[in-house]
């Protein structure tokens, strides 16, 4: 044999070989091989070795001593040297083979993710004749095992939820009620002497039990986990125990007595037993753990193919080992008669040390000069004289670099954030080799775990700004890590435009830049109305003056006339005293047409001096009163100027003289009071009525048309326009018996 260096020739059944292994791995004076990478330990098949997919199912070995794979894309098998693929073109119907089974008599089974089940013979695959009617009655579920019998039965089982059907020989299909008491989540029930089904029975469940159903005994068993939609993985043992896994959780029992029990940090979808005794677990994205003592201890777990989600595992004739994988394929692991087993102390698992390391594998060969002596750990003890190493090596920090020059060694530093490429140099001490000591390192804040290394330095590009801790430790030849680990930390500080104090001010710069910004436009908006405002309401004013200005000539056309209807009669002394009373009139309506809102007595002397002067000018055919309530304010109350006067003498021009012609003479009250914050003028006349006067009107030829009602009526518009004012007018026509007996305005002017 080479000194250094010892090979092994794995053959697969058929006598040829499969692949020559190489591992070796360096400690003092003995050979050790870590297995750490899968590519140095396994064969790994992918759809370059052949498979048509790299989603693997399950995996079975058939008499002839092929092995079958359940794939994504149909089923394959494999010789030893190529593969061979069965698909739609070989009688399957459905490419997603989701499990696959050998029966008693050596013959193949399969079955698909719609429920359909397949058996191969004369090199090709057919569905069983109620395929159809077995999908209507499973309703779609998944099928997580099928078995055979001797009576070519076919047993089914469903999950989610699950159920268990029994295909007859004579092709009918029944559902099986496996117990009265069906408060279980689980079954496994016996079909012959080495054959089983098992699934989930029910989706929920209250007791979370599983129940075994053997020919010649009925137990359950309680589980601890009370999960749904668990996939279950079974395995019988030769002397009458059995594995079970569900979900995290591993338990071995015997006639419905709890033997072990062992949970895992991820899901199991897989378990069995191998001819050595140790028993693997395939994990969802967790590998597969190998319990090599085969006992379902914590200790001594060695954890292979990292992170994939391990769908089967399956030992062939020779004892070789096979992984099937969701999302990489197939795994080989070939017999080592002479390959012994064990775990580093460092190992964590649940219920084991309390430690933050990676699993490692670790093999020794053993040859005639040494022993093995496992007590909790796998050591190695030679025979020889070689000293061996028991104390801790010494760890430290011998140099810090940053971006490429060398620094003076602290504890702590604070960078910038532009210091950020770091290289960090370690060394250990050990009494027996220095130079063979092996490190692990960890920058907290950077790296998840732990990573091992030969290397004696450690290096980071472009850390982002952060703060970080570097522990390191060291580990002699005879696997003891150093007693505490050498630490150093860093802080790299963020640029200034990343700064809290930097973004918070630009926060507030932007803040202040969009409220100077809509406060600036909202004064704009304000000021722009104000503008507008102002110019409606001089506008509103032009045109109340305007209105104003046409009142008052107005009036005094129609005063004037009554005039010349004096001089034009010769009736000298009514026209002197009509002088007299328009003269005292003129000179209130010109102290008042400066103004636009004027005291009420100031409005009510112009009132009585026109009143005055009509009824002068119609010879006394009318009579008026003006009345003021008591809580009117004459000398602070103030309403528009000349608003009641076109009122006043509509009603006496159109309703009052029409009536006089009648013979009988007209009434005209005048009415001031105040009531809810308003002036209330009331002018009612006992006139003929509006209905009446509109015939008379529409009767005669006009010489000139009276602006005076419609010049009020815009008065009106204006000052509410320009005070926001509701002052408003009602008129309401009078009647009795059921005719006209004249009408009543009323005038509401707000205060």
């Amino acid at each position: 044999m080479m000194a250094g260096k010892k090979f092994f020739l794995f053959f697969f059944p058929g006598n040829f070989r499969i692949k020559i292994f190489t591992l070796f791995f360096l400690f003092s004076g003995t050979w050790k091989i870590v297995f750490s990478q899968p590519s140095s330990l396994f064969e790994h098949f992918t759809e370059n070795s052949g498979l048509p997919s790299r989603k693997i199912f399950e995996a079975a070995q058939s008499l002839d001593g092929k092995i079958w794979f359940a794939t994504g894309k149909g089923v394959c098998n494999f010789d030893g040297i190529v593969f061979k693929c069965f698909n739609l073109e070989e009688g399957l119907t459905e490419s997603e083979i989701t499990g696959i089974h050998l029966d008693g008599n050596g013959k193949l089974w399969c079955w698909s993710s719609a429920g359909r089940i397949f058996y191969f013979e004369n090199n090709k695959f057919s569905g069983i004749k109620k395929n159809n009617e077995l999908g209507d009655k499973t309703g779609g579920r998944i099928i997580n095992s099928i078995s055979v019998d001797t009576n070519k039965n076919i047993w089914v089982s469903t999950v989610i939820p699950g159920e268990l059907f029994l295909v007859s020989a004579e092709n009918t299909i029944e559902e099986i009620k496996m117990a009265s008491d069906n408060k279980f989540s689980f079954f496994i029930k016996q079909t012959t002497d080495n054959s089983f089904v098992y699934g989930s029975l029910l989706c929920k469940s209250e007791n979370n039990k599983l129940v075994v159903l053997l020919k010649n005994d009925t137990f359950y068993i309680t589980l601890s986990e009370k999960e749904s939609f668990s996939k279950i993985s079974f395995f019988a043992l030769k002397n009458g125990e059995y594995l079970l896994a569900k979900g995290q959780e591993i338990i071995r029992f015997k006639s419905g007595k709890i033997i072990q029990r062992s949970f895992t940090e991820k899901n199991v979808e897989d378990i069995i037993v191998d001819t050595e005794g140790k028993i693997w677990a395939g994990l969802y994205l967790g590998g597969v753990i190998c319990y090599p003592e085969g006992k379902l201890s914590p200790a001594g777990i060695i954890n292979y193919l990292g992170n994939k989600s391990v769908s089967s595992v399956m030992e062939d004739n020779s004892g070789n080992i096979w992984f099937t994988t969701m999302e990489d394929g197939v795994f080989f692991l070939p017999v080592r008669s002479n390959l012994k087993y064990s775990s580093p102390e460092i190992y964590s698992q649940k219920g084991g040390p309390k430690t933050d390391e990676k699993p490692k594998a670790i093999a020794r060969f053993i040859d005639g000069n040494e022993k093995l002596n496992f007590n909790g750990t796998l050591r190695l003890i030679s025979n020889d004289t070689t000293f061996q190493d028991t104390l801790p090596p010494a760890i430290f920090i011998s140099g810090i670099r940053i971006m490429e020059k060398d620094t003076i060694i602290q504890t702590q530093y604070d960078l910038p954030f532009d210091k950020n490429f770091l290289r960090i140099n370690f060394a250990g001490f050990s009494f027996s080799n220095s130079d063979e000591l092996k490190y692990k390192y960890r920058m907290e804040g950077i790296d998840k775990a732990w990573i091992y290394s030969d290397n004696t330095f450690a290096q980071y590009t472009t850390l982002p700004p952060g703060k970080y801790f570097f522990r390191v430790s060291a580990m002699n030849k005879n696997g003891i890590w150093s007693d505490s680990t050498a630490t150093v930390s860093f802080a790299i500080n963020p640029p200034f435009w990343k700064t809290w104090w930097f973004i918070s001010l630009m926060i507030f710069c932007g803040a202040a830049i969009i409220f100077s910004a809509f406060f600036i436009r909202i004064t704009q908006i304000k000021d722009r109305e104000k503008i507008k405002a102002e110019f409606n309401r001089q506008r509103a004013n032009a045109e109340l003056l305007a209105l104003r200005a046409q009142m008052n000539p107005h009036f005094i056309f129609n005063t004037l006339s009554s005039i010349q209807h004096f001089i034009t009669t010769n009736e000298t002394e009514g026209a002197l005293k009509y002088l007299s009373k328009f003269a005292k009139l003129m000179r209130k309506i010109m102290d008042n047409s400066t103004r636009a809102t004027v005291p009420l007595k100031d409005e009510i002397e112009a009132l009585h001096l026109y009143l005055e002067l009509e009824s002068l000018r119609f010879k006394n055919k009318f009579e008026y009163s003006i009345t003021i309530g008591k809580n009117v304010d004459v000398n602070e109350d103030e309403i528009p100027t000349m608003l009641l006067q076109p009122y006043i003498e509509n009603s006496i021009l159109h309703g009052l003289l029409n009536k006089n012609k009648e013979g009988v003479k007209g009434k005209l009250a005048v009415d001031v009071k105040k009531n809810n914050g308003m002036i209330i003028c009331s002018i009612e006349d006992n006139g003929i009525g509006r209905e009446k006067s509109m015939e008379i009107n529409l009767a005669k030829i006009k010489s000139h048309s009276s602006s005076g009602m419609s010049i009020t009526k815009n008065r009106l518009k204006i000052l509410n326009e320009l005070h926001q004012s509701n002052l408003s007018v009602e008129i309401t026509d009078l009647k009795t018996g059921g005719f006209p007996s004249g009408t009543k305005v009323e005038i509401f002017i707000p205060l």
